[in-house]
């Protein structure tokens, strides 16, 4: 009986506490290409404003101490966003080291998706089309950068030009047998 007591008093015990925070939707309404963030970080208070080239269509906040996204590697953090945005297939095209307070994140490739870590938080940024360039500044209780990831939505897949060849044969049989004779 006291064996049973224990473990339903630790069974309550684990549902009651908060073993680590999951991602919190900040997205700021309307969605705008440019905003500030007022959030609250593991540490107290802190500030992020950002400015991009497309509209920041949700954005997801995370100050749990690394615990919602674990080691920062670019498969790991791609697994986590996939999972965040419900999306699957995304390509790397961009990703560094980032410190300070204000950076801006350029890339050659466009990405739609966009993770910055700095100190214990993580955002995601989902944008409505694809950008290149991307600035962000943090004030408050919290670290400085620290690094970026940028993903790209993956492309179609292209149709084989034996399909094209096989439906423009196939269409040709299909009329040639519709032609009557004269």
């Amino acid at each position: 009986m006291k064996i049973h007591l224990m473990t339903v008093l630790f069974s309550l015990l684990l549902l009651c506490s908060d073993v680590h925070a999951a991602f919190v939707d900040v997205t700021l309404t309307p969605a705008t290409n440019f905003g500030t963030l007022n959030l609250t970080g593991s540490n107290g208070p802190l500030t992020v404003k950002y400015s991009g080239s497309a509209v920041a269509e949700k954005i997801w906040f995370t100050n749990d101490q690394n615990t919602d996204v674990g080691n920062q590697s670019v498969d790991n953090v791609r697994t986590v966003l996939e999972t965040q945005f419900g999306v699957n297939g995304l390509a790397n095209v961009a990703d560094g080291s980032i410190s300070g307070k204000v950076t801006t994140i350029s890339s050659v490739n466009p990405f739609t998706y966009l993770a910055i870590h700095f100190g214990q938080h993580e955002l995601f940024f989902k944008f409505l089309t694809a950008v290149t360039d991307f600035q962000i500044s943090i004030d408050g209780k919290a670290a400085g950068l620290s690094n970026y990831r940028a993903y790209g939505t993956p492309n179609a897949v292209p149709v084989p030009a034996a399909v094209w060849l096989f439906g423009s044969a196939l269409a040709g049989l299909i009329g040639a047998k519709r032609k009557k004779p004269v």
